[in-house]
């Protein structure tokens, strides 16, 4: 016996999802701006410091974010020990 979504359900699960790392990517460069006056004062860095310093936190945030969705893909999708890609026929 298999279960079986409406269709629309995994569209808004996705858009739910989408929206949500939208706001905490948002939220993060927020508190990253805050942060730049006191990065500035206590390091005492100049403008290009500062965009050096935002330039090296995108690409580590970036950087982990492609391991992070790498585990996503191995958890179990529908099938034990399959991953989602598993299911794509060329």
């Amino acid at each position: 016996m298999s279960y079986s979504r409406p269709p629309g359900a995994r569209r808004w699960w996705a858009l739910g999802a989408l929206v949500l790392s939208i706001l905490v990517i948002g939220l993060d460069t927020t508190i990253l701006n805050v942060a730049l006056p006191t990065l500035s004062t206590q390091l005492g860095a100049g403008t290009s410091d500062l965009q050096w310093i935002v330039a090296a936190y995108i690409v580590v945030f970036a950087a982990l974010l492609l391991p992070r969705h790498a585990a996503g893909d191995a958890s179990p999708a529908d099938h034990a020990g399959e991953s989602s890609h598993d299911h794509v026929s060329a």
